[in-house]
């Protein structure tokens, strides 16, 4: 099943109360989410390789626990955060997912991941933007400026 089939099988009343019981602390961003539901049933799939996969997870400082959203294709797992939203869209769900998770937790999971940089595919492409900037501006260390900088010689 892919992602775009799951998110119109559902009314957004019922995809709101399982995101605000997984992510409680979303009530102020209620309204950006919507908007996103409302644009994803706009949008068409765009095809793709890649499937979503939620895996339950724990935080080896805290032993918290805490479900991550990747991407899997035939090469390895990858962070989606960034992808543009018709490829979500596109995105089989992996049958592991759907074994383990409810439908409507899979797309709480996935409208919180695909959403942690904005609530508009402008503002994601923005922050990536950024980000790329960032690391391609920054001056990189020689070593021997590294030494110098640490008075190591």
């Amino acid at each position: 099943m892919k992602l775009k089939e799951l998110i119109t099988k559902y009314a957004w009343a019922e995809i709101r109360s399982a995101l605000l019981r997984l992510y409680p602390d979303q009530e102020k961003s209620i309204a950006g989410y919507q908007h996103v539901y409302d644009m994803l049933l706009r949008l068409s799939a765009k095809p793709t390789p890649m499937a979503i996969m939620i895996e339950k997870y724990t935080d080896d400082f805290t032993d918290t626990p805490y479900d991550t959203v990747s991407g899997r294709d035939e090469t390895g797992s990858y962070g989606i955060e960034f992808t543009d939203w018709s490829e979500w869209l596109g995105m089989d769900i992996d049958a592991s997912t759907l074994a383990a998770y409810p439908e409507l937790d899979i797309i709480a999971h996935c409208l919180w991941e695909m959403t942690f940089f904005g609530y508009s595919q402008e503002d994601i492409h923005k922050q990536l933007a950024d980000f790329e900037h960032r690391r391609t501006s920054e001056k990189r260390l020689t070593l021997d400026e590294v030494k110098q900088a640490l008075d190591l010689e």
